[in-house]
This record gives C-alpha cells, structure tokens and sequence, in this order.
C-alpha cells in the first residue's frame, strides 16, 4: 500500500495495487472451473465399465454358483461389493462436480418437504428394490439453493 500526502489539510491519499491478484483469481477460477470438469468427465466415463464388471461378475454368480466352492463364492461377493462401493463413490464424485456448475443459482428460501418428496420419487423404484422404509419428521424452510439440498437429500 502506497501512501501520498496531499498538500492541502493533511489530507491523504492510499492505494492499492491488486493487479496481480485479481490475476491470480482468475487463474485460481480457470483451475477449480477444469478441475469440476475433469472430476465430471472421470466419473461419468468410469461408470460405464463398472458396470460391466458388475453385470458379468453377478451373471458369473448366477450361472456357475453351484459349481463354485466357498472361496470363490467369496470372491465373487467381494468383486459384485466393491463394483458397488465403487459405483457409489463415482456417483458421489459426479455429484460433486456437478454442484459447481449451479453457483449461478440464487440461496432462497426452500421447502425441505417439497424437496424431499421430489427426491423420493426420483427413487421411488430403489427404495422399493431394497425393501426400505423412509421416516421423517416435519422438515423445515431453508434457506439454500434448492438443487443443492436436493443432491444432499438424494445422495
């Protein structure tokens, strides 16, 4: 910060250089913008062999479960569980990625149980596959961006 006095009543001037780190905003901007779509991409295109890994391994198990002894039911159960894991955390990253490119989205205030209800349609046909049961209490209003609390609530 550079200082200059002026000539008249002590009167001060003070300024500021920040030149270089506006710069360094929009370079740190450019890299979190190709880091989001890197982790989009990469999650987006590594779904598409695990779930061949996890088709073959469950017709595997299908198919020649009576032939297999012990161990290898063992090891198909823990290939089919990591597909799983991994599909699981590849949707997570997906996801994540995708929430940046909403920041144009305005925080407003939000009915949690209007959203909740979207979310349980959306996955109406998994919670029933797996027999779950959904209980709630009343939820609030929020002040978030809705399509936010909406990943939230669905991951």
């Amino acid at each position: 910060m550079k200082a200059y006095p002026a000539d008249t009543g002590g009167l001060s001037v003070f300024y500021e250089d920040i030149t270089e780190r506006k710069r360094a905003e929009e370079e740190l901007q450019r890299a979190i913008q190709d880091l989001e779509q890197f982790a989009y991409s990469a999650s987006h295109d590594l779904q598409e062999p695990l779930r061949n890994v996890a088709v073959y391994s469950q017709l595997l198990e299908r198919k020649y479960q009576s032939k297999l002894d012990a161990q290898g039911e063992q090891f198909l159960a823990n290939i089919v569980g990591g597909a799983k894991r991994m599909s699981s955390l590849l949707s997570d990253l997906l996801a994540y990625s995708r929430a940046g490119f909403c920041a144009d989205e305005a925080v407003e205030r939000t009915n949690s149980e209007t959203i909740l209800g979207h979310v349980l349609t959306d996955l109406a046909n998994q919670i029933a596959e797996s027999r779950a049961a959904v209980s709630r209490d009343a939820l609030p209003l929020v002040f978030v961006r809705p399509s936010h609390l909406r990943q939230l609530l669905q991951t």
